[in-house]
């Protein structure tokens, strides 16, 4: 039934409390005592009441009150809409993931899912095994619109330049930079140097097709230039490329790791200091106390901090 606002806006919820109470105590004084409030007040509640239903409501009957047939009527639907509200108004909402069903949507880029995903999955069908899993593409200049429109729940992404003021960001950890190669194609002795770094051709991986990034920065610093011949969306098709092209790609060490040893590729230091990236859980602040979020983004952190003890 949709909500009436006119015909409700006049009505005191004190009138509704008051009338409860005093078909409880049957009497005005006790039900004044039981209300914290005076007789003269309880008695300008019962007044008022039998203008608002038009009825008696309570009559008089020796030394007590007794209900009218409206009264009795009406006792059992205010109990209960009482009942609801005040359970609404005072219990906090839980969140029971065993039992909970339905669909969680967590916004990340490829690299981010190679790494993390795999132990998100499995604690969720750990807790939650009637909840599903949906993964999107995502990306610190991507995930705050997906958050705002409900494509996503929750991102897992680099941390943003700028958090908007109806987001919550929270950093997680950083990210360092690995280079990884074929060693059948790239021969190299020793570490890798820079002049051999250049030297090469690059595969770079960028969401917007650009052809240089962090690493080009860094190079820039020591007056170098690397030539960046492929350009590609995910992380994920690097390890195939490297396999048929002689190449460096230099990416996350935390993706590069288990990219190098699926596909038997070497893993190196850049020759080159590059700037660690910083990585963030984000959510929407309205959703910053709901009980499924909090304990997604618990479950969440905890995936992520067991991947990277187990890195170490």
């Amino acid at each position: 039934m949709e909500i009436n606002g006119a015909a409700l806006r006049n009505i005191d919820l004190n009138l509704l409390l008051a009338f409860v109470m005093l078909m409880r105590e049957r009497n005005v004084s006790r039900a004044a005592h039981r209300l914290f409030i005076g007789q003269p007040g309880m008695s300008g509640a019962l007044r008022r009441l039998r203008e608002l239903f038009r009825d008696e409501l309570l009559v008089r009957k020796g030394r007590g009150l007794e209900p009218t047939p409206r009264a009795l009527q009406l006792l059992g639907p205010v109990e209960d809409a009482l009942t609801a509200l005040q359970r609404a108004i005072l219990s906090p909402p839980v969140f029971e993931p065993a039992t909970a069903d339905g669909t969680v949507t967590l916004g990340l880029p490829d690299g981010h899912e190679i790494t993390f995903l795999g132990a998100i999955a499995r604690r969720l069908s750990q807790e939650a095994p009637r909840l599903r899993l949906a993964a999107r593409a995502a990306d610190r200049l991507t995930a705050g619109s997906m958050l705002d429109s409900g494509e996503i729940d929750v991102a897992l992404a680099a941390s943003p330049d700028v958090v908007a003021s109806w987001h919550e960001a929270e950093q997680l950890f950083t990210l360092r930079y690995a280079c990884v190669y074929s060693p059948r194609r790239i021969r190299l002795r020793g570490p890798l140097g820079v002049d051999d770094y250049c030297r090469y051709p690059h595969v770079l991986v960028s969401f917007r097709g650009d052809f240089s990034g962090t690493v080009d920065e860094a190079l820039a610093r020591v007056g170098k230039k690397r030539d960046v011949a492929i350009v590609v969306p995910r992380f994920s098709t690097v390890p195939f490329l490297l396999e048929e092209v002689a190449a460096f790609a230099t990416m996350p060490e935390l993706m590069a790791r288990p990219l190098a040893r699926r596909f038997q590729l070497a893993l190196r230091p850049p020759p080159v200091p590059v700037a660690e990236r910083p990585v963030s859980l984000w959510w929407r602040r309205k959703d910053h106390d709901d009980p499924r979020q909090r304990w997604l983004r618990t479950l969440i952190r905890g995936a992520v901090q067991e991947v990277l003890s187990q890195a170490k």
